[in-house]
C-alpha cells in the first residue's frame, strides 16, 4: 500500500519545523509516495517553492496551511494572552483546487491583516467565505475538536464536528494522530466513533516537524534556539516523543492498523487536490495612457521628448540608439514597465524628492535617461545597453531607484495610491542560520561553554563580500577546523549538530527595498502578512514575486540622498547662496586635492580607512578614476588595485595582455575593471554577440559549470579564429572566470562615483554644512554620531551643546559652528521640539528657566523630557547651571503647572491677582549657580547626547595615543579575523559576566576621538593579569586578537594584553642600521613623511655597531602621528627601520 502525508511541517514553521522541502520530497520519492503536502503554522511563506520542487520531483504537493482559528471575532484582541491562546484552535487546510488555493491565500492573509494578535487568526467568518475549495481536517491536539474530546465535552465536540460538515461538506476529514503519547488513542476511538456515527471518514496524519527519525536531536535543538534553553534544562518546551517524522507507507500502516482505512483515505483525499500555480506570465500594472495612444506609441513619444531635452535635436547617435533600445524593450512587452517606472520616478523629482542619478546596469539604457529615470549619459560614459536588457534573453528589467531616505516613504504611498492600496506591497525577506551562528547555537544549546564556541568560530574563514561560507565548505577549505572536527569530542558533537540547523529558516523580515506592484489585488496571486511596524508585505520572497510575473521595484532611501538636500538648504540658509548639485564641473581641482590627501571622511563610498589609504596613493585626478576605484575596491577585483594605481602613475608601466585589449581597458590603464570589458572581450576577441556575450558573463559570475565548461572551447576557438594563440586565449578565460563572480558594472559605478563626487563636493567647499547634514542624518544611530562629531573636530567645526534658544530640529551650521539638534537629546521627540521652536517663534527667545516652563505646553513637557534637557546643557545660555536646575526643576515645574491650571480653571481672575487683564502674575525663584564637576558634567553630555560634545578625556593626547597603535578604530575594517592589532581609546563602559564555570568575563566598550568604538572581551586569565588598569574612562592600550561576531558580524578584540600609556609629548624617533640605509629607502622614508605633515618633530638614529648617531630633521619632515603614518611606516618600510613610541 502507500500513503500520503497530508500534515506536514517545513522550515518556514520556523524554528518549529526542522525539514528542508528537498528532502521532504527525496523522503517520499524513495518510500514510494505519490504525494506530500505542506501545511506550516500560520503561513504560506514555503508554498511556491514547495510547488516548484514538487512539480520537478514527480511527487504531487499539496499546498495547505495549518491555520490559527479563533473562537471569536478575528478582529478581537483580548487582553491577556492565556485568553487568546485558550481561544484559538489549530485547523489543517488543504487546497484541492486553483480556487481553493485562492481561498487559501485570502484566509492566510485576512488572517494577518486583520486577526494578528500574537499569531495570525483566522475565524469562522473568514471560513465561511473562503472555503470552496478547500479540503479540512480536523486537526492536532491543539484543535478545537480534539481539545473538547480530551476535555471531555463530547456534546461540544459532536456539535463542532457538525458544523464543520455543514460548512465544508464531504470536504471534511477527522484527523487521527498517534505519535505514542497515552491521550492520542482514546481521543482517535473517540474521533472514529464519531464519524462513524455522522458518516464523515478519518484520515491518519503525522504532523511530522522533521523529515527522518534521526533528525529528531536537531529539531530539539532549533525548539532550545526558538525557547533560549539548553537541551539540559528538564522544563524546556520539547515535543512528547521522536515520532514527528516523515514516517515511511508501512511505518503509517503499522500505527494506525486499529483504525481502519485511514491510511487508504489519505490517497483519496491527494487526488482530491489538483493546484495548478501559473507561472511566468507578466502580470504589469496597468498603466493609463492619454487617449489616442498604446503604451508603446506613448512611450515612445515621451523618450523623444527627452532626446530632444537632453542632446538638442532629435537625431544622430542618441536618436539611433534610442530606435533600437524601443524595438528591443517592445519586442519583450516591456514598455508598460518603463512607463510605470518614469511616471512615480518623475512624481518623486517634480515634487523636491530627492532621487539618485542611478543603480545597478539601468543608466545604460539612453531610454532611461531620455525618460528621467536615470542621470547619467550612457553615451558620454560608455555604458551598455546589452548590460541591463539582454535581447537575447527575456527577462524582467531591472530598475533600483534610490530617493531621499526621509521621502521613500512618500513615493510608496503614491504608488499605492496611483494602483490601489491592495495592488502594492513589500516583499519579505527571510533569516537564515548561517554557518558560523550554527556553531554557536550548537554550543550554547548543548551545554558547552561560551568558549568552545568560540574557539571553532575563530578557525571559521573569513567573510567573503560579506557572506558566511557554508559550513561544509569550510571544513574542506580550514585545516584548522576539519582536524578539530576529526578529533572527536565537543568539537564533533557541536559541529555535527550545527550542520544539521544550518541554513534553516530562522525569521522573516521585510526587504530593505523591495515593493510589489500587482495588475490586480495581489492577494490574488499570492499571500500576504503584516509586517512589524503595521506594513503590508508578501509572504513570498523576491525571486517568488518574479516567478509569478508580478513588477518587483527596489526603492532605496539612500541617506546620502538626504544628505546632499540638508546641505544645500542648509546653504541657502546659512550663507544665503543657491547651489546646484545636479550641473557640477566633474574636475574641479579643488574636490580631487581634497580626495588625494584622503580627506575623504563622510564622502559616500570613500570614507572607509582603506579607501583614504588608496586614495593618497592613487592621487585621483579624473572623474574616472573615482568610477575605478568604487568598483575595484570588492574581494576579487581588490588584488587590480596595485597595478591599476602604479600603471595610472606611471604610464609606462601599462601593459595589455593582447593588443586587441587595448581599446577595451584604455581607460583603465590595461587592467579589467568592469563586467561590461568581459562582455567586450568576448565580443571583440571570441566573436560573441553582445547578448550572448552578457549570457556568459552571467553564467561564469554565478558559477554555472556546465554553460562554463560548454563555452571554453567556443571561446578559444572564437579567439584563434580572431588570430589570438591558442595559449593566450586560455589564459584570457583562466583570468575571466575569477573577475566575473565579483565585478561591478561600469553603469554602477558610474552612477555612485557621481553621488561620490557629489558628496565631495559639498564637503570640499561647505563643510560646516555638510557635516550637519551628516550629523542630522545619523542623529539615532549611536555608533555613526561620534564618527561625524569626532571628523567636525578633526576639520576645526566647533560643535556647539544643544541650546532651547538657538538649537533647531537638528543639527543646524551656525556661522562656521554647528548647532546640536535638540531632537537628538535622549527623550526628547521631535513632537516636543516642535513645540518648543513654536513658542520661541511666537514670542521670541526664553529668558529663563521659569519662562520656558510657562511658554511650552506643559502637557508634552514631562519629568523626563525635562531633565534631559538640563543634563544636555541646553539651559546654559540662560544663566543656569545645571546641577542648579536639577535641584530645583521639579518644584518649579511643579508649581507652573498647578498655576496654569488654575489659570485654565479661572480662578486668577475669580479672586484677583495677577496683572490687569487677569493673566496671572509670576515672579522667579532663585536658582543655585552652583555646579557639578567637569567630569559629572561630560558624563551627563554623554548620557543625554550619546558622545562627548564640548570636550573629551582623549583631547591632547590623540595624537600621543595614535602613534603607539598600529591600527584606528576605524580601520578595523580592514582588517581580517584573527589579525593580532594594538588599537588605543577610551573605556566608555565596563561590563563583568561570569561564566557557568565561574569565572568572570569581562566587556569593554572601547572608543576613540573619532567617534568609533569596539567590544574588547577580556577572558578570566588576562582579567586577572590586568584588572588594575580596567576602570570606566581610563584610557588604554589594547593588543588583542580582531574577532567577527558570527551573530551579526561586528568586529570584536579578544584582548591579549591592556597597558596606561604615557601620554606625554615626544618626538616621533625612527632607528635605521647604516648599511640598511640606502638612497632608495631614504626617497621612500620621505614621500611617506610628506604624505603625512603635522607639528611633530622626526629623529632619525643612524646606527653603525655599537656607534649611533642622531639627526634631527628639519621642519620641512614634522609629521602628524594620528594617520596612519606608524601603520605606513611599518607596512612599508617595516623590515629596514624600527620606530620608537
Amino acid at each position: 500500500m502507500s500513503f500520503v502525508h497530508l500534515h506536514a511541517h517545513t522550515e518556514y514553521s520556523m524554528l518549529d519545523g526542522a525539514s528542508r522541502i528537498g528532502d521532504m520530497f527525496e523522503a517520499a520519492a524513495a518510500a514510494g509516495m505519490p504525494a506530500c503536502a505542506i501545511t506550516d503554522h500560520g503561513v504560506m511563506y514555503g508554498a511556491l517553492e514547495f510547488y516548484k520542487q514538487g512539480t520537478r520531483s514527480g511527487v504531487k504537493p499539496i499546498l495547505g496551511m495549518e491555520g490559527y482559528l479563533f473562537d471569536g471575532n478575528r478582529r478581537e484582541k483580548p487582553d491577556h494572552q492565556r485568553d487568546n491562546t485558550e481561544r484559538t484552535y489549530h485547523l489543517t487546510l488543504l487546497a484541492a483546487d486553483d480556487r481553493g488555493y485562492r481561498n487559501l491565500t485570502k484566509i492566510s492573509s485576512q488572517a494577518w491583516l486583520e486577526g494578528f494578535h500574537y499569531r495570525p487568526r483566522s475565524d469562522w467568518e473568514l471560513l465561511t467565505e473562503y472555503n470552496e475549495g478547500l479540503i479540512c481536517l480536523s486537526g492536532c491536539l491543539s484543535a478545537e475538536i480534539p481539545r473538547r474530546i480530551v476535555a471531555g465535552d463530547l456534546a461540544g465536540a459532536r456539535r463542532k464536528v457538525a458544523q464543520y460538515r455543514e460548512l465544508f461538506g464531504d470536504r471534511f476529514y477527522l484527523e487521527l494522530q498517534d505519535h505514542g503519547m497515552p491521550v492520542q488513542q482514546p481521543l482517535n476511538d473517540e474521533l472514529v466513533r464519531i464519524g462513524r456515527e455522522l458518516g464523515i471518514p478519518w484520515v491518519a496524519t503525522n504532523d511530522s516537524h522533521y523529515t527522518h527519525k534521526d533528525d529528531a536531536g536537531a529539531h530539539d535543538v532549533l525548539l532550545c534556539i526558538n525557547t533560549g534553553s539548553e537541551l539540559s534544562d528538564p522544563n524546556r518546551f520539547k515535543f512528547d516523543s521522536d515520532e514527528f517524522y516523515l514516517k515511511t507507507p508501512e511505518e503509517m500502516a503499522a500505527k494506525f492498523a486499529r483504525w481502519p482505512g485511514a491510511c487508504e483515505t489519505t490517497l483519496e483525499v491527494a487526488k482530491r487536490c489538483n493546484v495548478e500555480i501559473s507561472m511566468g506570465k507578466l502580470l504589469l500594472p496597468r498603466y493609463e495612457v492619454p487617449s489616442g495612444h498604446t503604451l508603446e506609441t506613448y512611450l515612445r513619444e515621451l523618450v523623444f521628448e527627452g532626446v530632444r531635452r537632453r542632446y538638442g535635436d532629435a537625431g544622430g547617435a542618441p536618436a539611433e540608439r534610442a530606435e533600437y533600445e524601443l524595438k528591443v524593450i517592445g519586442d519583450m512587452g516591456f514598455d508598460g514597465y518603463f512607463l510605470v517606472v518614469q511616471d512615480f520616478v518623475n512624481w518623486a523629482k517634480n515634487r523636491g524628492v530627492r532621487v539618485g542619478p542611478g543603480r545597478g546596469s539601468a543608466p545604460g539604457s539612453i531610454v532611461s535617461y531620455a525618460l528621467g529615470i536615470t542621470e547619467l549619459d550612457p553615451i558620454a560614459y560608455d555604458l551598455m545597453f546589452e548590460r541591463f536588457l539582454n535581447p537575447e534573453r527575456i527577462a524582467m528589467p531591472d530598475i533600483d531607484i534610490d530617493f531621499d531616505e526621509r521621502r521613500r516613504g512618500d513615493v510608496i504611498r503614491y504608488v499605492q495610491e496611483k494602483y490601489g492600496s491592495d495592488h502594492v506591497a513589500q516583499i519579505v525577506t527571510y533569516g537564515t542560520i548561517k554557518g558560523r551562528q550554527s556553531i554557536r547555537d550548537a554550543a550554547r544549546v548543548l551545554g558547552f561553554p561560551y568558549m568552545e564556541g568560540d574557539r571553532l568560530t575563530k578557525m571559521y574563514p573569513s567573510l567573503i563580500m560579506g557572506r558566511d561560507s557554508g559550513l561544509g565548505s569550510a571544513l574542506e577549505t580550514c585545516h584548522e577546523l576539519r582536524e578539530a572536527y576529526a578529533a572527536g569530542g565537543a568539537a564533533t558533537e557541536i559541529i555535527d549538530t550545527a550542520l544539521k540547523i544550518e541554513n534553516l529558516k530562522r525569521s522573516a523580515g521585510i526587504h530593505a527595498a523591495g515593493v510589489v506592484i500587482g495588475r490586480d489585488p495581489l492577494v490574488e496571486h499570492l499571500p500576504l502578512k503584516r509586517g512589524d511596524h503595521g506594513e503590508v508585505v508578501t509572504q513570498f520572497d523576491m525571486n517568488g514575486v518574479e516567478e509569478l510575473g508580478l513588477l518587483k521595484m527596489d526603492f532605496l532611501g539612500l541617506r546620502n540622498l538626504t544628505v546632499i538636500d540638508l546641505t544645500r538648504d542648509a546653504v541657502k540658509v546659512n550663507r544665503g547662496t543657491e547651489i546646484d548639485v545636479d550641473s557640477l564641473d566633474l574636475a574641479d581641482p579643488k574636490v580631487f586635492e581634497m580626495l588625494r590627501r584622503g580627506d575623504s571622511d563622510g564622502v559616500f563610498q570613500l570614507e572607509s580607512e582603506g579607501m583614504r589609504r588608496l586614495l593618497v596613493q592613487l592621487k585621483p585626478d579624473r572623474f574616472e578614476q573615482i568610477m575605478a576605484l568604487i568598483a575595484l575596491y570588492r574581494p576579487g577585483p581588490m588584488e587590480q588595485i596595485p597595478a591599476y594605481i602604479e600603471r595610472k602613475n606611471d604610464p609606462s608601466k601599462i601593459v595589455y595582455l593582447h593588443p586587441a585589449l587595448e581599446d577595451i581597458t584604455k581607460k583603465t590603464y590595461g587592467v579589467l575593471v568592469y563586467q561590461e570589458q568581459i562582455v567586450l572581450l568576448l565580443q571583440k576577441l571570441a566573436g560573441y554577440t553582445p547578448g550572448q556575450a552578457d549570457l556568459v558573463r552571467k553564467a561564469i559570475g554565478k558559477k554555472k559549470r556546465d554553460i562554463m565548461a560548454a563555452e571554453e572551447p567556443r571561446f578559444i576557438e572564437g579567439c584563434v579564429r580572431s588570430g589570438v594563440t591558442e595559449l593566450e586565449a586560455k589564459n584570457l578565460w583562466a583570468l575571466i572566470q575569477p573577475f566575473a563572480d565579483y565585478s561591478f558594472n561600469r553603469a554602477h559605478s558610474a552612477s555612485y562615483a557621481y553621488v561620490a563626487y557629489q558628496t565631495a563636493w559639498l564637503k570640499a567647499y561647505f563643510p560646516v554644512e555638510y557635516m550637519a547634514a551628516l550629523l542630522t542624518s545619523v542623529k539615532d544611530r549611536k555608533d555613526d554620531k561620534p564618527k561625524y562629531l569626532g571628523m567636525a573636530r578633526k576639520m576645526g567645526i566647533p560643535v556647539l551643546i544643544p541650546d532651547v534658544n538657538s538649537s533647531e530640529m537638528d543639527f543646524t551650521p551656525v556661522g562656521e559652528s554647528i548647532r546640536f539638534g535638540l531632537s537628538a537629546v535622549r527623550h526628547v521627540g521631535e513632537g516636543v521640539v516642535e513645540r518648543i521652536i513654536d513658542a520661541r517663534k511666537a514670542k521670541g527667545d526664553f529668558e529663563s528657566f521659569y519662562d520656558f516652563c510657562r511658554r511650552v505646553d506643559y502637557q508634552c513637557m514631562n519629568k523626563k523630557t525635562l531633565e534631559s534637557l538640563i543634563r544636555a546643557g541646553a539651559f546654559e545660555s540662560l544663566g543656569h547651571t545645571r546641577k542648579g536646575l536639577l535641584d530645583k526643576y521639579e518644584s518649579i515645574s511643579a508649581e507652573i503647572s498647578e498655576q496654569r491650571k488654575q489659570e485654565e480653571a479661572g480662578q486668577f481672575s475669580l479672586w484677583g491677582g495677577g496683572t490687569e487683564d487677569g493673566t496671572p502674575q509670576y515672579s522667579d525663584t532663585p536658582v543655585s549657580l552652583e555646579e557639578h564637576p567637569k567630569d559629572i558634567l561630560l558624563a551627563q553630555e554623554k548620557e543625554m547626547l550619546g558622545l562627548y560634545v564640548s570636550d573629551h578625556p582623549l583631547l591632547g593626547v590623540e595624537g600621543l595615543l595614535a602613534r603607539m597603535c598600529d591600527c584606528s578604530l576605524t580601520g578595523l575594517v580592514d582588517r581580517s579575523p584573527g589579525d593580532v592589532l594594538t588599537v588605543g581609546g577610551l573605556i566608555a563602559t565596563v561590563t563583568k559576566r561570569v561564566t557557568r564555570k565561574g569565572d568572570i568575563m569581562m566587556l569593554l566598550q572601547l572608543e576613540d576621538l573619532s567617534g568609533s568604538s569596539v567590544e574588547v572581551i577580556l577572558f578570566n586569565s588576562t582579567y586577572e593579569k590586568f584588572s588594575s588598569v580596567v576602570r570606566p574612562d581610563a584610557i588604554l592600550l589594547v593588543k588583542g586578537r580582531l574577532d567577527q561576531d558570527a551573530r551579526d558580524d561586528s568586529l570584536k578584540i579578544i584582548a591579549l594584553e591592556l597597558h596606561e600609556p604615557r601620554l606625554e609629548e615626544r618626538p616621533f624617533e625612527i632607528s635605521v642600521e647604516v648599511d640598511l640605509c640606502t638612497p632608495k629607502l631614504v626617497d621612500d622614508l620621505k614621500e611617506i613623511l610628506g604624505n603625512h605633515p603635522g607639528s611633530t618633530q622626526v629623529f632619525l638614529h643612524l646606527a653603525t655597531g655599537e656607534r649611533t648617531t642622531v639627526l634631527r630633521l628639519g621642519t620641512e619632515y614634522c609629521v602628524d602621528t594620528t594617520n596612519g603614518l606608524y601603520a605606513e611606516l611599518k607596512a612599508n618600510l617595516g623590515s629596514s627601520l624600527t620606530i620608537t613610541l
